[in-house]
């Protein structure tokens, strides 16, 4: 591979060397040509060698888990102290501290669809086995990590129903067996995807309960409204609000069920972060990974065709055309603009080669996927990501934890609440159509197509061949 990378080098500088020598025999009047002449061929070259942007890309995957993971372990700290003292204050940390976590997980995001270890249940080669219940949470091969993580939708009635019947509320190995199961399904749902009891979401419905608010029901103006007495003895049941009342198991059996979940999310992280591991003590993926960089690049641009099309810019938008609150990413907490402005900067920062949380403000920087294309051919990809993350406003007030929460929004981005802009005036709801209605269909078209283009072109101008833009 160094052979490779060397190869393209000496032809540029033999390029560079005959193009010198060729602008040196010209008169003094066709100077400025060959200075420009110059900066061309320099202008296309890479800044970069195939196994440097490898490594930096293998940099930033440990680096955005790592985050994730230590904002999953506030969380967990939060969690516990709501089980301990449940009240109105602990319930809102918790929230808080979910709603900072959830930020610096859907950053990671952009590693999925390329071959790594967060969608992969069975990597025979370097012993990976995904995630599940066993030792310190590691899997069976059953199930891929992204499953358990963050599996949506969800049937949140199936939590209930878990809970209120007597299950192991303290075992992981026993939600785990019950996930997917259609014995614990609402009333008329027969698909046994929607049955998580795992990850984000399931964590997320038990603090905010369902979205429900409004007239009519579930015509959302804010987010769920739980109360902390649904962790509490007494009252003994929780209704799917998530308000003391009916349907919901006793108050204990929810809470010890809420950190059990966040427990094995906790360590389902630290299984990701730690096989991709540093440069000085590296994990076993990424040894693999920094080995080969022509079919390692080869599935990170493909991965990125499938994320960007498929799934940020395909299955994540398509309440646009659906107008259902079940396609609502985050419903119950009512982050999901959230969503999609994380998926994009985690989209940026593999782009860039940056490791950037809070707009602006990068904490560590280095070769990205651009710094294959040289200067002159990087094309529009980075203003299309930028322009798609900027689409999104962070400004609900219920989430001003988030890292990105604005106060003012900057002009002509999406103001309004993503199941409102999705909802009004259609399928019988009250209201006219939003008008941030057209700017979300711009995104979608911006990212699911333009953007979709741009990243095809850039990987073709490296010789490889995006042509799968499904998001399994």
């Amino acid at each position: 591979m160094r052979n490779a990378n060397a190869q393209i080098w000496i032809r540029a500088i033999r390029i560079s060397v005959l193009l010198g020598g060729i602008f040196f025999s010209c008169t003094h009047e066709k100077k400025n040509d060959s200075n420009l002449s110059t900066a061309m061929v320099l202008g296309s070259l890479p800044s970069a060698s195939r196994d440097q942007v490898v490594v930096r890309y293998a940099d930033l995957a440990y680096e955005s888990y790592n985050k994730s993971y230590q904002d999953a372990i506030a969380l967990q700290t939060a969690v516990n102290t709501l089980k301990t003292t449940p009240n109105a204050a602990n319930l809102s940390a918790a929230k808080n501290a979910w709603i900072v976590a959830r930020a610096s997980y859907l950053v990671t995001e952009a590693f999925r669809f390329s071959g790594g270890p967060i969608d992969q249940a069975n990597l025979s080669s370097i012993g990976w086995q995904g995630c599940g219940a066993g030792t310190n949470y590691v899997g069976d091969t059953t199930y891929d990590c992204q499953t358990l993580l963050n599996s949506w939708p969800l049937d949140e009635i199936a939590i209930d129903n878990y809970v209120q019947n007597g299950n192991d509320s303290t075992s992981f190995a026993a939600i785990l067996a019950k996930n997917g199961s259609l014995t614990l399904a609402s009333s008329g749902n027969t698909d046994s995807t929607t049955i998580v009891l795992t990850g984000w979401h399931a964590i997320e419905y038990l603090l905010w309960g369902q979205d429900k608010s409004g007239s009519p029901q579930a015509y959302n103006q804010v987010a769920g409204l739980a109360d902390s007495t649904c962790f509490t003895a007494s009252p003994t049941t929780c209704n799917s609000n998530g308000q003391g009342g009916t349907n919901g198991g006793t108050g204990t059996n929810r809470a010890a069920f809420m950190k059990t979940v966040t427990d094995a999310l906790v360590g389902h992280l630290k299984l990701v972060r730690d096989s991709w591991g540093t440069s000085s003590a590296p994990g076993a993926y990424r040894q693999t990974f920094t080995a080969d960089s022509n079919t390692s690049l080869s599935k990170v641009f493909r991965g990125l065709g499938k994320f960007i099309a498929g799934e940020w810019g395909g299955d994540r938008l398509q309440g646009i055309y659906s107008h259902d609150q079940e396609h609502e990413h985050s419903c119950f907490s009512d982050t999901t603009k959230a969503d999609f402005y994380y998926d994009a900067q985690g989209v940026l920062n593999l782009w860039t080669g940056s490791y950037t949380l809070v707009k602006n403000s990068p904490t560590s920087t280095g070769p990205g996927l651009s710094a294959l294309l040289g200067s002159l051919n990087q094309g529009v990809a980075q203003s299309q990501i930028t322009q798609a993350r900027d689409a999104f406003c962070i400004n609900n007030g219920e989430q001003s934890a988030d890292p990105n929460f604005a106060s003012s929004c900057q002009s002509g981005s999406i103001v309004g609440r993503y199941d409102q802009i999705i909802m009004d005036g259609f399928n019988g709801f009250p209201g006219s159509q939003s008008a941030d209605y057209p700017t979300l269909q711009n995104v979608q078209v911006l990212v699911g197509d333009r953007l979709k283009k741009s990243i095809v072109a850039a990987a073709s101008s490296l010789g490889i061949t995006i042509t799968d833009f499904s998001n399994n």
